[in-house]
Protein backbone atom coordinates (compact mmCIF):
# COMPACT_ATOMS: atom_id res chain seq x y z
CA UNK A 1 0.00 0.00 0.00
CA UNK A 2 2.82 2.35 0.89
CA UNK A 3 4.53 1.66 -2.45
CA UNK A 4 1.28 2.27 -4.34
CA UNK A 5 0.75 5.57 -2.47
CA UNK A 6 4.29 6.68 -3.34
CA UNK A 7 3.68 5.90 -7.03
CA UNK A 8 0.49 7.93 -7.04
CA UNK A 9 2.23 10.94 -5.43
CA UNK A 10 5.08 10.70 -7.95
CA UNK A 11 2.62 10.57 -10.86
CA UNK A 12 0.75 13.60 -9.55
CA UNK A 13 4.03 15.53 -9.23
CA UNK A 14 4.98 14.67 -12.82
CA UNK A 15 1.57 15.73 -14.07
CA UNK A 16 1.86 19.03 -12.20
CA UNK A 17 5.29 19.73 -13.67
CA UNK A 18 4.08 18.92 -17.20
CA UNK A 19 1.03 21.14 -16.80
CA UNK A 20 3.13 24.04 -15.53
CA UNK A 21 5.59 23.66 -18.39
CA UNK A 22 2.77 23.58 -20.94
CA UNK A 23 1.12 26.62 -19.36
CA UNK A 24 4.43 28.52 -19.46
CA UNK A 25 4.96 27.53 -23.08
CA UNK A 26 1.45 28.62 -24.06
CA UNK A 27 1.87 31.87 -22.13
CA UNK A 28 5.16 32.63 -23.92
CA UNK A 29 3.56 31.89 -27.31
CA UNK A 30 0.62 34.20 -26.49
CA UNK A 31 3.04 36.99 -25.48
CA UNK A 32 4.97 36.54 -28.72
CA UNK A 33 1.78 36.64 -30.80
CA UNK A 34 0.73 39.82 -29.00
CA UNK A 35 4.07 41.47 -29.80
CA UNK A 36 3.67 40.64 -33.50
CA UNK A 37 0.06 41.83 -33.58
CA UNK A 38 0.97 45.13 -31.93
CA UNK A 39 3.91 45.66 -34.32
CA UNK A 40 1.74 44.89 -37.37
CA UNK A 41 -0.96 47.24 -36.07
CA UNK A 42 1.61 50.06 -35.75
CA UNK A 43 2.97 49.25 -39.22
CA UNK A 44 -0.55 49.39 -40.74
CA UNK A 45 -1.17 52.73 -39.03
CA UNK A 46 2.10 54.19 -40.35
CA UNK A 47 1.30 52.94 -43.87
CA UNK A 48 -2.25 54.30 -43.79
CA UNK A 49 -1.11 57.78 -42.72
CA UNK A 50 1.69 57.78 -45.32
CA UNK A 51 -0.68 56.73 -48.14
CA UNK A 52 -3.09 59.56 -47.23
CA UNK A 53 -0.17 62.00 -47.14
CA UNK A 54 1.12 60.76 -50.52
CA UNK A 55 -2.32 61.04 -52.14
CA UNK A 56 -2.70 64.61 -50.86
CA UNK A 57 0.78 65.45 -52.14
CA UNK A 58 -0.16 64.12 -55.57
CA UNK A 59 -3.50 65.99 -55.60
CA UNK A 60 -1.74 69.26 -54.70
CA UNK A 61 0.90 68.64 -57.36
CA UNK A 62 -1.73 67.97 -60.06
CA UNK A 63 -3.64 71.12 -59.08
CA UNK A 64 -0.48 73.26 -59.24
CA UNK A 65 0.57 71.81 -62.60
CA UNK A 66 -2.96 72.30 -63.96
CA UNK A 67 -2.92 75.95 -62.90
CA UNK A 68 0.53 76.34 -64.41
CA UNK A 69 -0.59 74.71 -67.65
CA UNK A 70 -3.71 76.86 -67.97
CA UNK A 71 -1.74 79.67 -69.49
CA UNK A 72 -2.69 83.21 -70.40
CA UNK A 73 -5.58 82.30 -72.72
CA UNK A 74 -7.68 80.63 -70.03
CA UNK A 75 -6.86 83.33 -67.50
CA UNK A 76 -8.00 85.93 -70.05
CA UNK A 77 -11.24 84.03 -70.75
CA UNK A 78 -12.03 83.68 -67.04
CA UNK A 79 -11.55 87.42 -66.61
CA UNK A 80 -13.88 88.06 -69.58
CA UNK A 81 -16.45 85.75 -67.99
CA UNK A 82 -16.35 87.75 -64.75
CA UNK A 83 -16.85 90.96 -66.71
CA UNK A 84 -19.77 89.44 -68.67
CA UNK A 85 -21.46 88.37 -65.43
CA UNK A 86 -21.08 91.92 -64.10
CA UNK A 87 -22.63 93.29 -67.35
CA UNK A 88 -25.61 90.96 -66.99
CA UNK A 89 -26.27 92.04 -63.41
CA UNK A 90 -25.88 95.67 -64.41
CA UNK A 91 -28.33 95.27 -67.29
CA UNK A 92 -30.85 93.60 -64.96
CA UNK A 93 -30.58 96.38 -62.41
CA UNK A 94 -31.16 98.97 -65.14
CA UNK A 95 -34.09 97.01 -66.69
CA UNK A 96 -32.17 96.62 -69.96
CA UNK A 97 -32.24 93.70 -72.40
CA UNK A 98 -29.78 91.06 -71.18
CA UNK A 99 -30.02 88.83 -74.27
CA UNK A 100 -26.79 90.07 -75.89
CA UNK A 101 -24.92 89.94 -72.59
CA UNK A 102 -26.06 86.33 -72.03
CA UNK A 103 -25.07 85.35 -75.59
CA UNK A 104 -21.63 86.86 -74.98
CA UNK A 105 -21.33 84.91 -71.72
CA UNK A 106 -22.32 81.67 -73.48
CA UNK A 107 -19.63 82.17 -76.14
CA UNK A 108 -17.00 82.86 -73.49
CA UNK A 109 -18.07 79.77 -71.51
CA UNK A 110 -17.88 77.64 -74.67
CA UNK A 111 -14.29 78.81 -75.25
CA UNK A 112 -13.45 78.14 -71.60
CA UNK A 113 -14.84 74.61 -71.89
CA UNK A 114 -12.74 73.99 -75.01
CA UNK A 115 -9.59 75.26 -73.31
CA UNK A 116 -10.26 73.20 -70.18
CA UNK A 117 -10.83 70.08 -72.27
CA UNK A 118 -7.45 70.63 -73.95
CA UNK A 119 -5.81 71.05 -70.54
CA UNK A 120 -7.48 67.91 -69.15
CA UNK A 121 -6.20 65.84 -72.09
CA UNK A 122 -2.75 67.34 -71.68
CA UNK A 123 -2.78 66.69 -67.93
CA UNK A 124 -3.81 63.06 -68.46
CA UNK A 125 -0.95 62.65 -70.91
CA UNK A 126 1.54 64.31 -68.51
CA UNK A 127 0.46 62.15 -65.58
CA UNK A 128 0.73 59.03 -67.73
CA UNK A 129 4.29 60.00 -68.66
CA UNK A 130 5.12 60.61 -64.97
CA UNK A 131 3.85 57.13 -64.06
CA UNK A 132 5.95 55.56 -66.82
CA UNK A 133 9.04 57.51 -65.71
CA UNK A 134 8.50 56.44 -62.08
CA UNK A 135 8.10 52.81 -63.16
CA UNK A 136 11.44 52.96 -64.97
CA UNK A 137 13.12 54.75 -62.07
CA UNK A 138 12.05 52.04 -59.61
CA UNK A 139 13.60 49.25 -61.69
CA UNK A 140 16.17 51.10 -63.76
CA UNK A 141 19.38 49.41 -64.89
CA UNK A 142 21.86 50.15 -67.65
CA UNK A 143 19.60 48.85 -70.43
CA UNK A 144 16.77 51.14 -69.27
CA UNK A 145 18.84 54.35 -69.30
CA UNK A 146 18.04 55.15 -72.94
CA UNK A 147 14.33 54.48 -72.35
CA UNK A 148 14.37 56.70 -69.26
CA UNK A 149 16.10 59.53 -71.13
CA UNK A 150 13.55 59.37 -73.95
CA UNK A 151 10.64 59.29 -71.49
CA UNK A 152 11.98 62.36 -69.68
CA UNK A 153 12.43 64.21 -72.98
CA UNK A 154 8.88 63.28 -73.99
CA UNK A 155 7.55 64.45 -70.63
CA UNK A 156 9.41 67.75 -70.82
CA UNK A 157 8.09 68.33 -74.36
CA UNK A 158 4.52 68.06 -73.07
CA UNK A 159 4.98 70.74 -70.47
CA UNK A 160 3.90 74.25 -71.39
CA UNK A 161 5.96 77.34 -72.09
CA UNK A 162 6.05 77.67 -68.32
CA UNK A 163 8.40 74.68 -68.52
CA UNK A 164 10.78 75.83 -65.82
CA UNK A 165 7.97 76.17 -63.26
CA UNK A 166 6.42 72.83 -64.27
CA UNK A 167 9.76 71.08 -63.93
CA UNK A 168 10.26 72.66 -60.52
CA UNK A 169 6.86 71.31 -59.43
CA UNK A 170 7.65 67.85 -60.80
CA UNK A 171 11.08 67.76 -59.14
CA UNK A 172 9.68 68.87 -55.77
CA UNK A 173 6.81 66.38 -56.00
CA UNK A 174 9.17 63.50 -56.79
CA UNK A 175 11.54 64.42 -53.94
CA UNK A 176 8.70 64.85 -51.42
CA UNK A 177 7.03 61.58 -52.46
CA UNK A 178 10.31 59.67 -52.19
CA UNK A 179 10.80 61.16 -48.73
CA UNK A 180 7.38 59.90 -47.58
CA UNK A 181 8.10 56.45 -49.02
CA UNK A 182 11.61 56.19 -47.56
CA UNK A 183 10.50 57.33 -44.11
CA UNK A 184 7.63 54.83 -44.15
CA UNK A 185 9.91 52.02 -45.28
CA UNK A 186 12.55 52.79 -42.63
CA UNK A 187 10.01 53.06 -39.78
CA UNK A 188 8.13 49.88 -40.67
CA UNK A 189 11.31 47.90 -41.35
CA UNK A 190 12.77 48.89 -37.98
CA UNK A 191 9.52 47.92 -36.21
CA UNK A 192 9.58 44.55 -37.99
CA UNK A 193 13.20 43.83 -37.07
CA UNK A 194 12.66 44.77 -33.42
CA UNK A 195 9.54 42.60 -33.11
CA UNK A 196 11.16 39.64 -34.90
CA UNK A 197 14.14 39.78 -32.55
CA UNK A 198 11.91 40.19 -29.47
CA UNK A 199 9.68 37.18 -30.20
CA UNK A 200 12.74 34.92 -30.49
CA UNK A 201 12.83 34.98 -26.66
CA UNK A 202 9.34 33.44 -26.69
CA UNK A 203 10.28 30.62 -29.05
CA UNK A 204 8.69 32.13 -32.14
CA UNK A 205 10.43 32.38 -35.50
CA UNK A 206 9.11 35.29 -37.59
CA UNK A 207 10.14 37.18 -40.71
CA UNK A 208 9.22 40.19 -42.82
CA UNK A 209 6.23 39.45 -45.04
CA UNK A 210 6.43 41.92 -47.91
CA UNK A 211 3.26 43.46 -49.34
CA UNK A 212 2.86 45.91 -52.21
CA UNK A 213 1.59 49.35 -51.16
CA UNK A 214 0.53 52.22 -53.44
CA UNK A 215 1.89 55.67 -52.59
CA UNK A 216 0.23 58.09 -55.04
CA UNK A 217 1.57 56.90 -58.43
CA UNK A 218 4.28 54.60 -57.02
CA UNK A 219 4.08 51.02 -55.75
CA UNK A 220 6.51 49.95 -53.00
CA UNK A 221 7.10 46.73 -51.03
CA UNK A 222 6.53 47.29 -47.27
CA UNK A 223 7.24 44.76 -44.54
CA UNK A 224 4.69 43.55 -41.98
CA UNK A 225 5.56 40.40 -39.94
CA UNK A 226 4.46 36.80 -40.24
CA UNK A 227 5.24 33.69 -38.15
CA UNK A 228 7.19 30.96 -39.94
CA UNK A 229 7.88 28.54 -37.07
CA UNK A 230 8.09 27.74 -33.38
CA UNK A 231 11.16 26.53 -31.48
Amino acid sequence: MKKFFSSVVFAVMLLGLSTNALATENDDYAKGINIIEEANSKIDEIIEKAVIKADKLQADFILKVRKNEEGKELVKLKKEKEEALVDIEKAKSEDKDVKKAIEKLDKIQHKINEEQEKIEKKMASILNEIEEVNALLSSADDKDKDKLTKKMEKLNAKLSKNEERSLELLTKYTIDLDKIINETFDKTYLLSLEAIKEVEDYGIIAECSWKLVRFADKFVWIDPIRIVGIR
